[in-house]
């Protein structure tokens, strides 16, 4: 094994080899690095700071402290995953308008997870998805968070979730889940 110092121990220095692993649901790459220096002169690096593959530091461990005052840790960076879907059952409050009146039903359905990911520091800045829902106040229906959907038609089925995606990061998670529930009449049949 092959180790490169300034000599002192004063900057980081890479011990080992990068291990590159693939995430198993995103299959984006990952990278671990263990690093050595001198307890006096460590500071952790800034979360984002990039490595040479362009992934984005999203941990690093505690130190643990070796001999003579040397400090080894590990930095784990990673790429921004790809946007995925998925595919499985769902419960979705399937609302219906009968007679001038507002019903809802649990229907179990296929639905769509959508899995989304952005590299931001403030996340207030993704738009999240609101699922469209109808209220009734009386006499009178109400359409929150239009358009709704033609019958039929994919709908979201609950508002987005925003995550942070593993780690302390800046990389964040939406998931929307969308479905195409069953009209009143198929539901019948």
């Amino acid at each position: 094994m092959s180790r490169y110092t300034d000599g002192t121990w004063t900057t980081a220095q890479q011990d080992g080899p990068k291990v590159r692993m693939i995430d198993p649901h995103t299959r984006s790459l990952i990278f671990e690095q263990r690093y050595l220096q001198t307890a006096e002169d460590w500071e952790p690096l800034a979360l984002d700071t990039t490595n040479t593959e362009g992934a984005f530091l999203v941990h690093e461990s505690d130190p643990q402290a070796l001999d003579c005052g040397i400090l080894s840790w590990t930095r784990t960076f990673a790429e921004v995953p790809s946007e995925r879907d998925e595919y499985g059952e769902y419960v979705h409050p399937r609302q219906y308008l009968v007679d001038d009146s507002l019903a809802e039903l649990a229907v179990k359905t296929t639905a769509r997870f959508n899995y989304k990911y952005f590299h931001t520091s403030d996340p207030s800045e993704i738009s999240l998805l609101r699922a469209p829902k109808l209220v009734q106040l009386g006499d009178v229906i109400l359409v929150m968070y239009p358009p709704f959907p033609d019958e039929g038609e994919e709908r979201v089925a609950e508002d987005s979730k925003l995550t942070r995606w593993r780690w302390q990061g800046n990389i964040w998670e939406m998931l929307t889940i969308y479905v195409t529930p069953p009209t009143i009449e198929e539901l019948v049949l």
